[in-house]
């Protein structure tokens, strides 16, 4: 929880900066859809990561 603590407090500072950026110059859906593909990439490798954890037992 510490490691994970860490990172996200790191992540807030650059975080909306960035996106607010890209809102900006790329227009309103872009962020969406990063963080879709974000979100999208997390559950396909918790998925791998389960279905290897699985196949240890």
């Amino acid at each position: 929880m510490g490691v994970a603590g860490s990172v996200a407090s790191i992540a807030n500072i650059p975080g909306p900066l960035i996106i607010g950026l890209i809102y900006d110059f790329a227009g309103s859906f872009v962020p969406f859809l990063i963080s879709a593909v974000m979100l999208t990439t997390a559950f396909l490798l918790g998925c791998r990561v389960y279905s290897a954890c699985k196949s240890f037992k």
